[in-house]
């Protein structure tokens, strides 16, 4: 049975079974959907049946042999074991082309011409298209594709018709499109471009600033009206020829944002019109000055040995030297960096705090200077060892009773832990503290004396260890 039909013309249906068969009805065993069966013949010893079918007409035609319908040439077994179903699709529709080449051409450069049919199609070739204007080269495409492409040369000063001849394909039933179809790439000169210039790349005052609208050749009907604005207003608006210029008042706060129309001008063709699409030119508002974030600089400090002190800026700036950083307490060297980022080494003289300063206004976006004030670090001189002091200690005792020992160094530390502390005569319990202060409970063993020592060195306040 065909896989599409389009017409109430009678199809054959064969039915081959593994085997002969018996017990096949047309009436009895098929169901069909859109249609009606026909005259029905058997053959190769009951092996095979061709059964006609009249298509109703407007609806698939769907013929399914139900399960069992059939007796084996044993006698006894049956089959199909299910249903089996077969669907010729009606499809009366002809395939449809649309073809795609430029609207404008203004130059006998190649352009490809695209033809997108509704479904996929064989027999489509290039002699199926007709050429006016121009010379048709390298066609691809395939038997069963939806989409071609040809490739054309235009004939200087003429339009290229492309024409599809009616009936040229075929969907496996139908042929189409059903009458012929041309798409026109017209010849014309070339619009006229243009050029914005004038329109700076950040503003960030209300002063006014003068555009330049340069055009690729002289232009008539350019006028104001043809410029549009947004963030502020237009003023005095000049020229002739292929140049003109606009004053334009920026709003404040926003960008300004300068657009000439699509078609805003003549050629001097007198006819042909540009520029194809809008053109814009922005100016961006930015008002922010650069601010300046310093990493690298340690909280404190021991010894004279170097450190690099970071410079990270919130963009990009110029303008930015080792003279525009400060160092007390240190000397500066290999200064290094560009874009939003700079280092510096530094090495502390010793003794004293080291403070990293950048000066207010050191740098510069192109259009404002930063940071708004000056930006400070500072390395503190620590080179005294904490200490600590072991209090809650009982000068005597006579039980197992267990006491709180507490430990109070002279400044914030880390990393101290149970583990640093040792206990003879006695088990260590319960230790908690954190910055300057911890305590430890301990248990006396009973009948000797308890010690409680802090090792050497157990903490360190982020330069220096202790106790010493």
């Amino acid at each position: 049975m065909p896989a599409k039909i389009n017409a109430r013309v009678t199809v054959r249906l064969t039915l081959t079974f593994s085997e002969a068969v018996t017990g096949f009805f047309d009436l009895d065993d098929l169901s069909v959907s859109g249609g009606i069966t026909g005259f029905t013949i058997g053959r190769a010893g009951g092996k095979i049946y061709d059964v006609d079918f009249a298509p109703s007409g407007g609806s698939d035609l769907t013929v399914t042999l139900k399960a069992n319908s059939v007796i084996g040439s044993d006698g006894s077994t049956t089959g199909p074991a299910q249903a089996v179903s077969v669907t010729a699709v009606w499809d009366a529709t002809p395939p449809t082309v649309d073809i795609g080449v430029p609207t404008k051409i203004s130059s006998t450069a190649d352009f490809t011409a695209t033809f997108t049919f509704s479904e996929s199609v064989t027999d489509f070739v290039t002699g199926d298209v007709e050429v006016t204007g121009g010379t048709a080269g390298a066609f691809a495409g395939s038997d069963g594709d939806t989409k071609y492409t040809l490739v054309i040369t235009p004939i200087s000063g003429s339009n290229v018709t492309v024409e599809v001849g009616a009936n040229s394909v075929s969907d496996g039933i139908n042929t189409g499109p059903a009458t012929a179809v041309s798409a026109t790439a017209t010849w014309g000169a070339a619009p006229p471009t243009v050029a914005i210039t004038g329109v700076p790349p950040r503003i960030n005052s209300t002063t006014a600033f003068p555009v330049t609208f340069t055009f690729s050749e002289a232009v008539t009907d350019f006028v104001t009206g043809d410029v549009t604005v947004a963030g502020g207003t237009k003023s005095s608006f000049t020229g002739n020829g292929a140049t003109y210029a606009l004053d334009v008042t920026p709003a404040g706060a926003s960008d300004v944002i300068i657009t000439v129309a699509e078609d805003a001008a003549t050629g001097s063709d007198g006819s042909t019109t540009g520029p194809e699409s809008a053109v814009s030119a922005t100016a961006t508002w930015d008002a922010a000055a650069p601010t300046v974030e310093m990493t690298g600089v340690p909280p404190r400090i021991n010894s004279a040995a170097a450190f690099t002190a970071t410079f990270t800026f919130s963009e990009s700036v110029t303008d930015f030297e080792t003279e525009d950083v400060t160092v007390t307490g240190g000397a500066k060297s290999n200064f290094t960096g560009s874009g939003a980022t700079y280092s510096l080494e530094v090495t502390p003289v010793g003794g004293s705090d080291v403070t990293v300063t950048v000066a207010a206004d050191a740098v510069t976006d192109g259009l404002n200077t930063g940071p708004a004030s000056a930006v400070s670090a500072t390395a503190t001189w620590d080179a005294a060892v904490p200490t600590v002091d072991i209090t809650g200690i009982p000068s005597r005792i006579n039980s197992t009773t267990a006491f709180t020992a507490a430990f109070t160094f002279s400044e914030s530390v880390i990393n101290f832990v149970t583990g640093d502390v040792t206990v003879t005569g006695g088990a260590k319990g319960n230790f908690t503290g954190s910055g300057s202060s911890y305590s430890l409970e301990v248990t006396p063993a009973g009948g000797s004396d308890v010690t409680v020592e802090v090792e050497a060195n157990a903490a360190t306040s982020g330069s220096n260890t202790g106790p010493e």
